[in-house]
């Protein structure tokens, strides 16, 4: 073996360096044209790079430079790999990184970086940095997806093997109709909070969807949303509004409420309106306007569905006019419902009650019928002979009058 022991070479040429069987030294750097290995005995740092500059820009540097001649898109630009020995004297990479160039046109430039573990027996990607895209278990393997917060070992969990995205569990053995989503741990309270503005026109919203676009219907086929400013709880079907929720706790729905049919929609049992309110009547003699005064009136009704039903109440009231018992006689109009079109469908009569001391009319026997179409109720008087009914005929009009009667009629 032959050995130089020297303090000191020196570069005969500036430019050059020192070269030694391919390894050049100059001004304190070494550049190898073959693969190098450092080789320790012990745990000890086997390299180090140092950088004692003292200004703000990055040092030490290690830089991976892939200088092809020939670059090329999905080229590997370079990997660092943690290999090591298997207890059957095998050699193996446990884990490595590697850097890819997906782009390598001027100016468009992409990369990628891949991060692989060795899983089973194989070498798996578990991560992947893409231009525009952070990536995990690229490859679709059962690899699962785990956020840990200060409180929670499961914060955030995606389980490859069940498809099921989780927060705050690890639990996967639900509905598999309802599974893609789980939240809770399945004690203590638990909740899903959507946080939006209280101005005019912000509102919450869950969309249930059967196809694409933003504004498209089938983006949007159900949906449940609150409205803060009018404190409003609305619900879709189909992109129509079926039914809201008022501040005052009031359920209001668009086409009604089907009654006794369990889930089905049978029309014959849909319950489609009510309202309740007042109702302001004239009283004609024939085409003459009967006037009142004094007294008290009372007079309302309530419209349930297609059946209307109406008071009409006449205390100490004055009547005044002129009486013309010819063509129709006495009517009631002003009924807050125009009464069905179906022929057949007249209401059935009602008594009018009246007493002798005021207004009357010429029988004792008086009562009171809506026909088909109209807006009125026709007053009916009978002999009393068995002889039938006649128009009404006012006998006199005078203070003190009571007239009261209920009916009801079809819309």
């Amino acid at each position: 073996m032959s050995e130089i022991r020297v303090d000191t070479i020196s570069e005969k040429t500036s430019a050059n360096g020192v070269a030694i069987d391919g390894v050049t030294i100059k001004d304190g750097g070494i550049a190898a044209t073959a693969a190098s290995t450092i080789t320790t005995a012990d745990n000890t740092d086997t390299l180090t790079l140092t950088s004692t500059d003292a200004d703000a820009t990055v040092g030490p540097n290690l830089r991976l430079y892939r200088n092809s001649a020939s670059p090329a898109d999905s080229d590997d630009i370079g990997a660092i790999r943690f290999d090591m020995r298997n207890d059957n004297s095998q050699d193996f990479t446990a884990a490595q990184i590697t850097g890819d160039i997906g782009d390598v046109s001027d100016g468009t430039e992409d990369a990628e970086m891949h991060f692989d573990i060795m899983t089973a027996g194989t070498l798996r990607e578990y991560l992947r940095f893409q231009s525009g895209n952070i990536i995990f278990n690229e490859g679709s393997q059962d690899i699962d997806f785990r956020v840990e917060s200060d409180g929670r070992t499961h914060a955030f969990v995606v389980d490859a093997g069940t498809n099921t995205t989780m927060i705050g569990t690890n639990q996967t053995d639900f509905n598999a109709g309802a599974d893609d989503l789980i939240v809770g741990t399945g004690s203590g309270d638990k909740g899903i909070t959507i946080y939006t503005g209280s101005s005019v026109g912000d509102k919450g919203s869950i969309f249930f969807a059967d196809g694409l676009g933003a504004t498209d219907v089938a983006a949007r086929r159900g949906q449940i949303s609150y409205e803060h400013n009018n404190e409003l709880m609305t619900f879709f079907t189909n992109d129509t509004e079926a039914m809201r929720i008022h501040l005052n706790q009031v359920i209001s729905a668009t086409a009604g409420i089907a009654l006794g049919v369990g889930t089905a929609n049978t029309a014959s049992n849909v319950l489609d309106d009510y309202e309740e309110g007042t109702w302001t009547p004239v009283i004609k003699s024939n085409n003459n306007t009967i006037s009142r005064s004094g007294g008290t009136e009372f007079h309302t009704y309530t419209k349930i569905g297609r059946m209307v039903n109406i008071t009409f109440t006449l205390q100490a009231v004055t009547l005044s006019g002129t009486i013309d018992n010819s063509g129709d006689f006495t009517t009631i109009t002003g009924l807050p419902f125009t009464s069905s079109s179906t022929a057949g469908q007249r209401s059935p009569g009602t008594e009018i009650l009246f007493f002798s001391s005021g207004s009357k009319f010429t029988e004792g026997n008086v009562t009171g019928t809506v026909g088909v179409n109209v807006s009125k109720v026709e007053v009916l008087e009978h002999d009393g002979a068995g002889t039938g009914y006649s128009s009404g005929r006012i006998a006199n009009l005078t203070s003190n009058t009571y007239w009261m009667f209920n009916l009801t009629y079809y819309v």
